[in-house]
C-alpha cells in the first residue's frame, strides 16, 4: 500500500483524444461537420490547380483516390501557406466509355436501333453519367477531398459544350481546322476513328509473309520471271496495294537462288504437324489471337527463281526463306528501280516501284508494299506519287462486296483466303508466325487497323493564323517554358510532338459534342465559323448539345443565311468531337470567372500517360485557339502495381479498392499511403504495405496524443515561458522545431510529400519519443505542477502539438482535426483546416543549440549501451537503479543530466576526454518519482519540495 500513497499526486497524462484511432467510426462524423465549417473560402483568384476530369462510368479506383488524394494535398497546403486555392473538380460525361457501359446495360448492339432515336439514346447516356457522377462525388467526399462539390464542371453541361464549340471555331478561323480522307486508326469493335491518345499496344500474332511481285515491265536488264520480295505482317492489305517502293540510297542485289523443295504429297507430315492439305499452315491465318507455333512455308515451285532483295538483308532473307543462293547476279541502285512496274501477287493488276526514304536496310526485304489506305507513311508515299487510295474495308473491318477474292470477309479472316491465293500463283515464299506490338483500342482492348475515310484534324504543320508558326512549333516552344515534375516529363512531351501525325478529332459516336460544320447541299463546302458557329453556339447554350442531332439545319441558322455560291439549303455534319478535344477544352470552360479561376493554370496533375492524352490534347487547343498554354506547370504520378511490380488487373486478384481500405482502415491511413509514397515513380499497394502506413501513422498520432496529454493543467495564454527563458533541453526541442517545419515546407513547395512526411515520423518516432519527451517524462510527471522546468517544457510541448497538428493537416484531414479540437489554443478557427501552415519560432543560437543536442545525443548513446550491458546482465532492471559518474566537456557540464540520462544521480566532471563510469544508486526507491534517492517518508528531496508548493 505503501507505494500507492503518492499516485495521486504525480502530474499523470489525461485527454479525451482517443488511445484508438477507430478512423472508420470517427471520420464520417467530421464528414457531417465540415459542410457547415470548412466551406471553401473565397472563390478569389490565387493557386489554380485545374483538375483533369474523370470518366463517371462506374466507382471509383484506386488509381482515382491517388490522383484525388495528391490534388487534395496541394491544395489544403495551398490554402494554409497563405491564399486562396479553390479546387472545382470536374467530371468527363461524353465519349465511348459513357456509350460502352450505356450499350453494355442495355444490350443493344444494332447502330441502325440507336440511329433510330438519337435523342432517346443520348439521355440514357447522360442520366448514366450523372448518376456516377453522384457516386464518385460521394466516394470523393469520403476520401476527405475538399472541393466545390455543390459546383463541378461537367462537359455535358450547355455553358461548358458552348465553350469548347468555341475553341474548335476559333482553331477554324487560325486555319488548322480541315477535313481530309487518310488512314486513321479505326477500332472494328468501336467502329470509329481513334486519335494516338486512345491507342494502347499490346502483343499480337500476325502472319508473317514473304511475297513475290514478279516484275511486268522494266528498263534494266533482268531476267524473265524476276520478283521482287516483298516483306508484311498485314497479308489483309494487299487488295489495296498500288505501289512497291524501294529506298532510293540502297543498294539492290539480283539473286539466282534455288529454293526448297516442294512438299511432298505422300501424306508426309510436314514440320510441326502440318499435313500436305494445309502446307502453309493457311488454315490458322484467320486467327489473330491463336498461340499456334506454326512456322511452315509454302515455296515458289520453280527450279530457280530470280529474286531482287536489299543488299545487306541478302543472308538474312535468304535464310528465312529456305533459299540456296546460287548466285548473286548483279547489284542495282534503288533509284535505278523507279519506273518499273510489277505484278501484283494475286490480283490481277500491276503496279508501279516508286521510291521512298522510309524503307529500311535493316528489316524485312528492302522493300515495302503500299497501300495508302492503310497506313500513313504510305499514305504520304502516294500522295507524293500521285497514287490512288483505295480503301476496300468497311466500318465493320469487313471487305466491300466488291473486293476481289475476299468480299465480305473481316481482314483477319481474309489473310487466309489471301494466303491460298497467293499459294495457288505461286507468289508466296514463305510464311511463318510472329508475336508482336501492335495497337489495340483503349475501350475495348481488340485490335484496330488503319483505315483511310474521311475525317476532320486540327493540323500540326500548318501556320497558325497570324503567328507565324505551326502548331508543332508552338507547341514544342512552349514545352520549353512550362514546369515539369518530374523534369523527364518535358523530354517525354516533347518527343510525342515532334513525331505526332496530324489529330484526328472526328467521331463516328452519338454520345459527345457534335462537329458544328453545316455542308452546302450544293457545292459541299464546309462552313464553321461567322455566323454559322454563332447560330450553334446559341443553340447549344440554351438547349445543349442534343438540339444540334433534333433540330433541322433551316432551324438553327438565321433566316437566309447562304453559301459563298448563293445556296441556303444546309446538312449537318453527323461525326461527333473526339472526347479528348472536349477534355482538353476543359480551360476555356473552366478557367474563367464563374468558377472565380484564371488561366493558365498553375498546375495539372495527372498521371503520366497524359502526356499523350489530356496534357497534349490541352495544349494544342491552348496554342490553336488562343495562343497561349492552359498551364504553367505539369505535374505527373505513376501507375499502381502490388509489392511485386505486378500492374493491378483483375485477372490477377491483385486489385484493392479505396473502399476496401476505407472500411478496414480509414480514409486517413489511405491518405497517409499517398503522401508517403514517391508518386512520381511506379506506385506499390498490397496490404502489407498498406499495414506499414497504418503502423507508421500510429506513431504520428500518439507522439501528438502524448503531447495534448501532457497540456491538460497548461493555458499558453497564461502558462507560457519565454522562449529567451526556456531550459536548455526545451531549447534543443524547439530548435529541432524549426528544422521540421523549414523541410517540411521545402518539401512541399516542391511536392516532395513522401519526403515531408517521412520527415515527420522521423522526428516523431526517434528526436521525440525516443528523444526529447523521453527525457522529459520525469519532469513533466513529478516535478511541481506549476515549477519552471514542467511549465517550460510544456511550452514546447503547446508548440510541438499546434505544429505537428498543422503539418499533418492537408494529408490527414480527419486526424488532424480531431486533435485541433482537444488543443486548447487562444483564437482558435472553427477548423483547423482554416489555420496557417506552421512556421519557425524565432529561437537565438539554433545553430549552437543543433551542435550541442548532437554531441548530447552522441554521449547518451554510449552511456545506453553501456547500462544495456548491466540490465542484459541482470545486474539491473531499470536505469533508474544506477547514478553515473560523466566526464564532459565544459560546455555541457551544467546540463541536467539525470533527465537526459534517465538515472537516479549523475556526476559530472570537467575534461575534453569524455566517459562515463556506472555504479549502482545508493538509497532506497522514491514511492512517487521511482528514482534511488535518500528519502525522507519516502520521497526523495524533490518531490517533497514539488508537494509544498
Amino acid at each position: 500500500m505503501a507505494e500507492n500513497r503518492y499516485k495521486e499526486t504525480v502530474n499523470l497524462p489525461i485527454t479525451d483524444f482517443p488511445i484508438r484511432a477507430s478512423l472508420q467510426e470517427r471520420e464520417p462524423y467530421w464528414l457531417q461537420q465540415w459542410p457547415a465549417l470548412a466551406q471553401p473560402e473565397s472563390q478569389a483568384t490565387g493557386f489554380v490547380l485545374h483538375d483533369g476530369p474523370p470518366y463517371p462510368n462506374g466507382n471509383i479506383h484506386m488509381g482515382h483516390a491517388l490522383n484525388k488524394v495528391l490534388k487534395d494535398i496541394i491544395v489544403r497546403y495551398r490554402r494554409m501557406s497563405g491564399g486562396a486555392a479553390p479546387y472545382v473538380p470536374g467530371w468527363d460525361c461524353h465519349g465511348l466509355p459513357i456509350e460502352v457501359q450505356v450499350l453494355k446495360e442495355s444490350g443493344v448492339t444494332d447502330q441502325t436501333v440507336i440511329k433510330a432515336d438519337i435523342a432517346a439514346f443520348r439521355k440514357t447516356c447522360e442520366l448514366f453519367a450523372r448518376r456516377y457522377v453522384d457516386t464518385q462525388r460521394q466516394d470523393f467526399q469520403r476520401l476527405g477531398i475538399h472541393a466545390v462539390w455543390d459546383h463541378p464542371y461537367l462537359t455535358l453541361n450547355p455553358s461548358y459544350e458552348a465553350a469548347v464549340l468555341t475553341s474548335f471555331a476559333r482553331m477554324a478561323e487560325n486555319g488548322i481546322v480541315y477535313q481530309g480522307r487518310k488512314p486513321i486508326h479505326w477500332c472494328m469493335t468501336c467502329q470509329t476513328a481513334l486519335a494516338e491518345a486512345e491507342i494502347e499496344y499490346a502483343d499480337h500474332r500476325s502472319p508473317s509473309v514473304y511475297v513475290a511481285f514478279r516484275v511486268a515491265e522494266t528498263t534494266l536488264d533482268l531476267p524473265a520471271g524476276t520478283s521482287v520480295a516483298v516483306w508484311t505482317t498485314t497479308p489483309w492489305t494487299l487488295p489495296a496495294n498500288v505501289a512497291v517502293a524501294a529506298n532510293p540510297e540502297l543498294v539492290y542485289t539480283l539473286l539466282r537462288v534455288s529454293p526448297p523443295p516442294a512438299p511432298s504429297q505422300e501424306g508426309v507430315v510436314l514440320s510441326e504437324g502440318l499435313r500436305p492439305s494445309d502446307p502453309a499452315g493457311l488454315s490458322d491465318l484467320g486467327d489473330p489471337k491463336g498461340d499456334s507455333p506454326l512456322k511452315n512455308k509454302l515455296d515458289i515451285g520453280e527450279a530457280d527463281v530470280y529474286v531482287l532483295v536489299g543488299n545487306t538483308l541478302v543472308e538474312k532473307v535468304s535464310a528465312t526463306c529456305g533459299w540456296t543462293v546460287l548466285a548473286e547476279v548483279a547489284t542495282f541502285a534503288g533509284v535505278e528501280l523507279a519506273g518499273t512496274r510489277v505484278k501484283h501477287p494475286f490480283l490481277d493488276r500491276d503496279v508501279p516501284m516508286v521510291l521512298a526514304d522510309y524503307v529500311s536496310d535493316t528489316d524485312g526485304t528492302g522493300f515495302v508494299h503500299i497501300a495508302p489506305g492503310h497506313g500513313q507513311e504510305d499514305y504520304q508515299v502516294g500522295q507524293a506519287c500521285g497514287l490512288p487510295t483505295l480503301m476496300p474495308v468497311e466500318n465493320d473491318g469487313r471487305f466491300a462486296a466488291d473486293t476481289p477474292l475476299v468480299a465480305g470477309q473481316s481482314v483477319f479472316d481474309a489473310n487466309k483466303s489471301i494466303g491460298e491465293a497467293m499459294s495457288a500463283a505461286g507468289t508466296l515464299f514463305k510464311l511463318q508466325f510472329i508475336k508482336h506490338s501492335y495497337p489495340h483500342c483503349w475501350r475495348c482492348k481488340n485490335p484496330v487497323i488503319f483505315r483511310a475515310t474521311k475525317q476532320w484534324f486540327v493540323a500540326m504543320d500548318r501556320p497558325v493564323a497570324q503567328t507565324g508558326k505551326t502548331l508543332r512549333e508552338w507547341a514544342l516552344a512552349s514545352i520549353a517554358q512550362t514546369t515539369f515534375i518530374p523534369t523527364w516529363g518535358a523530354n517525354r512531351l516533347q518527343a510525342m510532338i515532334e513525331n505526332r501525325p496530324d489529330w484526328c478529332i472526328s467521331r463516328q459516336r452519338f454520345w459527345g459534342i457534335p462537329i458544328p460544320v453545316f455542308y452546302c447541299n450544293a457545292c459541299r463546302e464546309p462552313h464553321m465559323t461567322g455566323v454559322f458557329h454563332e447560330a450553334v453556339v446559341a443553340l447549344v447554350s440554351a438547349k445543349g448539345s442534343g438540339a444540334w442531332f433534333s433540330q433541322s439545319p433551316e432551324t438553327i441558322l438565321p433566316s437566309g443565311t447562304a453559301c459563298h455560291c448563293g445556296h441556303t439549303v444546309f446538312e449537318k455534319e453527323t461525326d461527333i468531337l473526339d472526347v479528348w478535344f472536349e477534355s482538353g477544352a476543359s480551360f476555356a470552360g473552366v478557367l474563367t470567372a464563374e468558377y472565380g479561376l484564371r488561366r493558365p493554370a498553375d498546375l495539372y496533375l495527372e498521371g503520366s500517360d497524359q502526356h499523350r492524352g489530356w496534357f497534349q490534347s490541352s495544349m494544342l487547343i491552348g496554342l490553336g485557339a488562343y495562343q497561349q498554354a492552359p498551364f504553367k506547370a505539369i505535374l505527373t504520378h505513376g501507375f499502381l502495381v502490388d509489392d511485386k511490380g505486378r500492374k493491378m488487373s483483375k485477372s490477377m486478384g491483385n486489385v484493392i479498392s479505396p473502399e476496401e481500405i476505407i472500411r478496414e482502415y480509414g480514409a486517413d491511413i489511405l491518405r497517409w499511403w499517398v503522401a508517403n509514397s514517391d508518386f512520381k515513380l511506379d506506385i506499390a499497394i498490397a496490404k502489407g504495405i498498406i499495414n506499414q502506413a497504418r503502423d507508421t501513422f500510429s506513431k504520428v498520432r500518439n507522439t501528438i496524443r502524448f503531447c495534448l496529454s501532457n497540456l491538460h493543467d497548461f493555458d499558453i495564454a497564461r502558462d507560457a515561458v519565454a522562449v529567451e527563458r526556456l531550459d536548455v533541453i526545451d531549447r534543443w526541442a524547439l530548435s529541432s522545431h524549426n528544422t521540421l517545419v523549414r523541410e517540411t515546407q521545402a518539401s512541399f513547395d516542391k511536392y516532395d510529400f513522401h519526403t515531408a512526411v517521412q520527415k515527420i515520423h522521423e522526428v516523431c518516432a526517434v528526436s521525440l519519443s525516443a528523444g526529447y519527451l523521453d527525457m522529459v517524462k520525469d519532469r513533466l510527471y513529478c516535478d511541481g505542477p506549476q515549477s519552471g522546468t514542467r511549465r517550460s517544457t510544456q511550452t514546447v510541448i503547446f508548440y510541438l502539438a499546434d505544429t505537428l497538428i498543422r503539418l499533418i493537416a492537408p494529408v490527414l484531414v480527419f486526424t488532424s482535426e480531431e486533435a485541433y479540437r482537444h488543443l486548447r489554443k487562444p483564437g482558435k478557427q472553427e477548423t483547423v483546416h482554416r489555420e496557417a501552415f506552421p512556421v519557425p519560432i524565432v529561437c537565438d543560437g539554433e545553430e549552437g543549440h543543433r551542435e550541442t543536442l548532437a554531441q548530447v545525443l552522441r554521449i547518451r548513446d554510449k552511456v545506453y549501451h553501456e547500462l544495456e550491458g548491466w540490465r542484459k546482465a541482470k545486474t539491473i532492471k531499470s536505469f533508474l537503479e544506477t547514478k553515473l559518474a560523466l566526464s564532459v566537456p565544459a560546455a555541457l557540464a551544467d546540463l541536467d543530466w539525470e533527465s537526459i540520462l534517465i538515472v537516479s544521480h549523475v556526476t559530472v566532471t570537467v575534461s575534453e576526454t569524455e566517459s562515463v563510469g556506472i555504479a549502482l544508486a545508493e538509497g532506497e526507491k522514491c514511492e512517487r518519482c521511482w528514482k534511488v534517492k535518500q528519502l525522507a517518508d519516502g520521497l526523495c528531496a524533490r518531490c517533497v519540495g514539488a508537494l509544498h508548493v
